[in-house]
């Protein structure tokens, strides 16, 4: 029962917080694209909610420099559509780490569940407890029999990943239910 509150209360937060926001993005990016240079890699502060989170991490910026690298529509289409709200769900949605985490359902057997190259099909569980609260991750994928390049992906939680976070890095919100995904897996 504890699986389907959570699945509600994610998908209510999605129709009530996020859609909204996205929604709002269509136009905002619009409006902030129009503002800044191409060679600008951040949006202004005040479009910052649907920027790409990756350039405030300090994480490696080199797939959204080439989308960038093709013109205002392609990056446009990025921040909208591709990552809307990424910098939200980051910040303001996002599971700050903060070293004092522990982890209640872990299974490392299932570090491989995804439709990457390397990884297989399959149900992945994480729940972990930081002060009191509980923070989770259920990520199922499965590989079409009859199209092998494609998959049904289901992801909901935080994106707590394999037992490698540290503190002071943050985890994003998410909810992804994608039906017709590539699937480069085993």
């Amino acid at each position: 029962m504890k699986h389907i509150k959570r699945f509600i209360k994610h998908c209510l937060v999605f129709l009530f917080i996020c859609l909204p926001i996205m929604l709002l993005g269509i136009p905002m990016v619009a409006i902030a694209l129009m503002m800044i240079y191409n060679s600008d890699l951040k949006l202004p502060w005040l479009f910052r909610w649907w920027d790409n989170a990756d350039i405030y991490l300090g994480r490696d910026t080199s797939v959204y420099r080439a989308v960038c690298a093709q013109g205002k529509w392609a990056r446009y289409n990025w921040l909208v559509f591709r990552n809307p709200m990424n910098y939200f769900d980051y910040f303001y949605l996002g599971l700050w780490w903060n070293g004092t985490e522990k982890y209640t359902h872990y299974n490392p057997n299932d570090n491989d569940v995804g439709n990457s190259t390397g990884d297989r099909p399959g149900f992945k569980y994480i729940e972990i407890e930081q002060n009191g609260k509980k923070y989770y991750e259920y990520y199922w994928v499965y590989k079409y029999s009859f199209w092998p390049t494609k998959c049904f992906r289901f992801r909901f939680g935080w994106k707590i990943g394999d037992n490698n976070n540290k503190p002071g890095t943050i985890s994003q919100w998410c909810l992804v239910i994608a039906p017709c995904f590539p699937y480069w897996g085993k």
